[in-house]
């Protein structure tokens, strides 16, 4: 919406107020780009710092998403993992695609909105809010691993920590634990950890929550989505777990390593699964020539 004033002096007032952006932030809140939901105006500079308290990091995840899109060399956003314009590049995003969330490593964050003098679009809403240190990240690489606060010493009490594994479209990610040692309820109402299949804790499907001192099975995803959530309480904390991830190309591991047709001239022998997608160590039953074909089907 556009408020005209008759005065030039309130006039120029008001536009100074409506198009400044950027600041210094801390806790929890929201940015946004200029007149959003509206498109943002021409040749604009935005440039925010969020901080947060010493042990803590910074997050941001992204509400929408409409920027200019090419090769982000005209409108971009840019986040930076620390308070400088100068600190390692965490992204740079434009076009539609809802970016990825967001974790620094340390206690600030930058961020940058740039617009050129041609096209304007609704620009984006982020909210940002602040996360133990060590505690969550956003995971892309091929393989990475995962460990709770502190360990292998005791977590803290009352964490909330989310990893996002998110690796290349197409391959899936198998999630194993090493060591584990949560606070047990038979419930696991108290301290637990939980995995989130082909999503976020909120979009995702919910593969299993865990607790006590049993190592949870190895997971494989059915995406290229995957995400870890642990969270302890106020009262028992022990040393937490350890976890790793690795990302498989099934069409690679099918295409090199995975027979699927053989003749048999022995009186017996072992006929081997080609490839089993479970969170269990349970062999599937299913036919190895038509499991091979409704795979190589993915690909």
């Amino acid at each position: 919406e556009i408020f005209t004033f008759t005065h030039m002096r309130y006039d120029i007032m008001f536009m100074f107020c409506f198009l400044s952006c950027g600041g210094t932030l801390s806790g929890t809140g929201q940015l946004r780009s200029p007149y959003h939901p509206n498109a943002y105006p021409h040749n604009k500079v935005c440039e925010w710092v969020i901080n947060q308290p010493q042990g803590y990091v910074v997050t941001l995840n992204f509400l929408s998403f409409d920027v200019e899109g090419g090769s982000c060399r005209f409108d971009f956003v840019e986040v930076r993992d620390g308070s400088l314009s100068s600190s390692p590049l965490l992204g740079k995003f434009c076009g539609i695609q809802i970016p990825p969330r967001l974790q620094s490593t340390q206690r600030s964050m930058y961020i940058k909105f740039k617009t050129d003098s041609s096209v304007s679009n609704h620009g984006f809403e982020a909210a940002y809010s602040s996360a133990l240190e060590g505690c969550g990240d956003t995971l892309t690489s091929p393989s990475g691993t995962i460990t709770s606060p502190g360990h292998p010493t005791n977590y803290p009490h009352g964490a909330n920590c989310t990893w996002y594994i998110s690796v290349t479209p197409g391959n899936l990610i198998r999630l194993s634990f090493e060591s584990f040692n949560l606070e047990y309820h038979l419930n696991c109402n108290y301290d637990y950890v939980e995995v989130y299949d082909n999503g976020t804790v909120q979009t995702g499907t919910k593969i299993g929550r865990y607790c006590g001192r049993s190592v949870p099975p190895s997971i494989t995803s059915t995406d290229n989505l995957m995400t870890l959530l642990f969270v302890s309480d106020a009262s028992l904390a022990t040393e937490g777990f350890s976890a790793s991830y690795i990302s498989i190309n099934l069409c690679l591991n099918l295409s090199l390593s995975l027979d699927c047709s053989e003749t048999f001239t022995s009186s017996s022998g072992t006929l081997v699964h080609p490839i089993t997608l479970t969170t269990t160590p349970t062999i599937e039953t299913a036919s190895s020539r038509s499991l091979c074909r409704s795979t190589c089907r993915l690909c």
